[in-house]
C-alpha cells in the first residue's frame, strides 16, 4: 500500500509541473478577453458606444464617397448635385428642410436639401444623395447616420468643378483626435471624406482655423482661408496642451492680427488659453487682461479677457452693443482652459472646457476691422497667455460641436 501510494503522489507531482495543456490556456486567454471586453463596456459604456457610432459613420462615408468616384468616371453627363446645396440624410416633405428649425445656419446663398420619408434612402438620385449610384449594383438603399438627428446626420456638398466632400459630426474622443482631426479637411470635429477637402469649410461656416503648425515665425496659416494671421516679433512659439505648438504672448507688444473678422449676424469663437498671470492694475478688471478686441469705442466691435480672479467674460457694452456676457467659473493660473463664445444674432453663450457657462441677449455691431490678441482697443491692460487651438465661425455652433472641439484638443 505504501508503494503505490509513493507512486500516485510522484505521477501528480509530475503532472503538474508540465503546467497547462494547449486547450486549459485556451480556454484562459478566452475568458480573459471576454473580461476585458465587458470591463470596455461596464466601465466606459458612453465612450465605446460612440466609437462604434463613430466607426460606422467613416465606413458608410467611405463606401459613399467610393460609389460617387466609380460614377464620376462614367462621364460628364452625370449628375452629382447642384452647388451651394447642402444635401443631408435627414427626411423632410419641404425640400429645403423646413421643419429642421434647429439646423446650424448657413451662408448665404446656401440652402439645405431634403428628401422626403418616402424617398429619402432611395439609391437613384432622388434620395438624400443626388447621385444616382443604382447602376452599380453594390448597395440597395442609403446609408443613415446612427442617430440621425439635428445634430448627427450625413452630409453632402458637391461644387461647379464636380468635386465633392461627405461628411458627419464625431462623437468619440478617441476618434475625434485620431481621425476627424486627421483627414485633412477644415473642421477637426467632423469626419470628411471626399475630392474637395475644404468645401466644408464653406458650407459649414468655418472661416478661420489656426493649426499654429508652423513653430516659428510671424505668420500662422488659416486652414479655411488664403490669408494668414500676422504677428508681432514680440510673439513666441510654445508648446501646446497635448501636441503641437501655441502662441506666447506675454503684453501688448506681443499681438496678433487674425485677419478675420466677427460678424453681427452670428460667430463662434473658440480657443484654448493657458494664463501665466491676472494682473490688476488700479482695479481695470476685465480691463486688465483683455484678451481678443476689435473696437471703435462706443460704436463697434468687442472685448474679452480676464478679471484679477481669472474669470473671462465676452462685452459689447463699451463698444455700442449690449451684451455682457461673464463665465461663471474662474480660470487657473497655468492650466489650459478651452472657451467657446456664440452668438446668433440675439443670444450670446459661453461655453468652458465643453459645457455651457452662461447665457445672454444683447446687441453685437459688427467691427471695422480684424480680430486682434493683445490689441484692437485703447485704454487697457493685455493678457499674459498662451494661446492654441483658435477657431472662428461665421455661425453660433452647437452645443455638440463645441463638446466635440473640446474633446479634439483635450
Amino acid at each position: 500500500m505504501f508503494g503505490i501510494f509513493q507512486k500516485n503522489s510522484t505521477t501528480s507531482f509530475v503532472r503538474n509541473t508540465q503546467g497547462f495543456t494547449l486547450m486549459e490556456l485556451l480556454i484562459a486567454i478566452s475568458i480573459i478577453a471576454i473580461v476585458v471586453v465587458l470591463a470596455l463596456v461596464v466601465l466606459q459604456p458612453v465612450e465605446y458606444f460612440r466609437r462604434g457610432r463613430d466607426a460606422q459613420r467613416s465606413a458608410d462615408l467611405n463606401s459613399l464617397s467610393a460609389l460617387i468616384a466609380r460614377q464620376t468616371y462614367a462621364g460628364p453627363r452625370i449628375t452629382l448635385g447642384s452647388p451651394q446645396i447642402v444635401y443631408i440624410s435627414l427626411p423632410d416633405a419641404s425640400s429645403t428642410c423646413g421643419s429642421w428649425t434647429a439646423l446650424p445656419v448657413l451662408p448665404a446663398g446656401w440652402a439645405y436639401h431634403c428628401a422626403t420619408t418616402a424617398a429619402y434612402r432611395n439609391i437613384d438620385g432622388t434620395g438624400w444623395l443626388p447621385v444616382d449610384v443604382s447602376g452599380l449594383h453594390t448597395i440597395s438603399s442609403l446609408p443613415l447616420d446612427p442617430t440621425n438627428d439635428t445634430n448627427h446626420f450625413y452630409v453632402y456638398v458637391v461644387d461647379a468643378n464636380k468635386k465633392y466632400v461627405l461628411t458627419a459630426l464625431f462623437e468619440s474622443e478617441k476618434n475625434i483626435k485620431t481621425v476627424a482631426s486627421q483627414d485633412g479637411g477644415t473642421d477637426d470635429a467632423r469626419y470628411e471624406v471626399g475630392t474637395n477637402m475644404a468645401l466644408w469649410g464653406s458650407a459649414g461656416s468655418v472661416t478661420g482655423n489656426w493649426k499654429l503648425a508652423e513653430g516659428s515665425g510671424f505668420s500662422a496659416a488659416n486652414s479655411a482661408s488664403s490669408t494668414p494671421a500676422t504677428l508681432s516679433s514680440y510673439v513666441t512659439w510654445t508648446s501646446a496642451k497635448n501636441t503641437g505648438y501655441a502662441l506666447r504672448l506675454p503684453d501688448g507688444n506681443s499681438w496678433v492680427n487674425l485677419n478675420n473678422t466677427l460678424s453681427a449676424q452670428g460667430f463662434s469663437l473658440a480657443f484654448w488659453v493657458y494664463p501665466y498671470a491676472f494682473n490688476n492694475p488700479g482695479g481695470y478688471g476685465v480691463n486688465g487682461n483683455v484678451l481678443f478686441a476689435m473696437e471703435s469705442y462706443t460704436v463697434s466691435g468687442f472685448r474679452s479677457g480676464f478679471d484679477q480672479n481669472g474669470l473671462f467674460a465676452f462685452w459689447t457694452v463699451q463698444s455700442g452693443g449690449t451684451i455682457n456676457l461673464p463665465a461663471t467659473t474662474d480660470a487657473s493660473l497655468n492650466t489650459w482652459s478651452f472657451y467657446v463664445v456664440t452668438y446668433d444674432g440675439t443670444t450670446a453663450k459661453m461655453y468652458r472646457n465643453g459645457s455651457l457657462e452662461n447665457t445672454t441677449t444683447g446687441t453685437f455691431v459688427t467691427p471695422s476691422g480684424p480680430t486682434y490678441i493683445n490689441n484692437g482697443v485703447g485704454g487697457v491692460y493685455w493678457a499674459n497667455t498662451a494661446l492654441s487651438g483658435i477657431r472662428v465661425y461665421s455661425r453660433a455652433i452647437s452645443s455638440q460641436e463645441v463638446q466635440a472641439l473640446y474633446l479634439q484638443g483635450k
